[in-house]
């Protein structure tokens, strides 16, 4: 029961909260030296910020980062398991 209370109060505040913050995101993170920075990132990595992107743009995208997040986690639990810190009590 409180796993459902505490699930319903979430939804609420975000509920009550996603207008004002967002409003509050926009104008911090919408500045011109936002922009300038965007631009260089964007010119760094060859991205089009005016071109459409295609679903299999965005599926290649999307594959590439989650391969990148397993093999992560996954080099990360080898570490653990070189090191000895199996975690027992």
């Amino acid at each position: 029961m409180a796993g459902w209370l505490q699930a319903v109060v979430v939804i609420v505040i975000v509920g009550a909260l996603h207008v004002p913050l967002g409003d509050y995101m926009a104008r911090t993170f919408g500045s011109a030296w936002h922009w300038r920075a965007e631009r260089v990132l964007y010119r760094l990595g060859g991205i089009d910020p005016d071109a459409d992107q295609r679903w299999t743009a965005y599926l290649r995208s999307l594959l590439a980062v989650s391969l990148a997040g397993i093999l992560g986690v996954t080099a990360m639990g080898h570490s653990d398991a070189r090191s000895g810190d199996d975690m027992a009590p």
